[in-house]
């Protein structure tokens, strides 16, 4: 704010361009008129910004299962925050339409356990997944304990983790027949991974995309 005793300028009042001039105590002052500058968004920029609203909005409708805890234990030792680090790696997963753009894209679980070799599903339908996988050789016997988790997506725009009831099935087992009623009927996304039994630890996850069965 500015104070004029010029008396050109003693008995002015208005505004001149950005500047508005008023009278206090025979005193004229005047002050710059604030500007609304409204920014003008690039399509790459609007793209990034559809991107991380939708990746929020996917981690905080799924605050009740274990995906924050993964993603917290995934970001020890790092200089950001487990919804961070979720954030940095499936942002460009979402799309401009607030939807997911590539499934197999989708990160659910991240960690340093290893997952199983030749994790793969054998059969499907009639309600019921076949899973199956190969241990490494020699076994390590602290490992055949960790617990297998999955988590499926319906792709019709439901950001909800649907998570299978799973009785301890373990790395050791090397098959697994997850039950399931919309295996077969309708198109799934399915994500497995594993955890230690303390669920302290966890492995990357493995994609399966199931089409329904004519």
């Amino acid at each position: 704010m500015a104070i004029i005793f010029s008396p050109l300028f003693h008995k002015m009042k208005g505004k001149i361009g950005n500047l508005i001039l008023y009278g206090v105590k025979g005193q004229t002052r005047v002050r710059s008129n604030p500007v609304n500058v409204s920014i003008s968004w690039s399509p790459a920029q609007e793209l990034q910004q559809n991107r991380f609203r939708t990746a929020v909005f996917f981690y905080r409708a799924n605050q009740d299962t274990l995906l924050p805890k993964i993603w917290r234990i995934a970001a020890r030792n790092m200089i950001m925050s487990g919804y961070n680090l979720f954030l940095r790696e499936n942002m460009p997963v979402f799309n401009a339409g607030h939807t997911i753009g590539d499934y197999s894209m989708l990160h659910i679980s991240k960690g340093r356990l290893e997952a199983p070799q030749f994790l793969q599903i054998t059969d499907y339908g009639n309600g019921k997944i076949h899973l199956m996988w190969k241990n490494p050789l020699p076994k390590i016997a602290g490992s055949m304990s960790d617990r297998l988790h999955a988590v499926w997506l319906d792709g019709k725009g439901n950001f909800s983790l649907h998570v299978l009831s799973l009785p301890e099935v373990s790395r050791r087992d090397e098959e697994a027949v997850l039950l399931l009623p919309q295996a077969g009927n309708e198109d799934l996304h399915l994500y497995v991974y594993f955890s230690n039994k303390e669920e302290q630890h966890f492995s990357p996850d493995r994609y399966f995309y199931l089409p329904a069965i004519e």
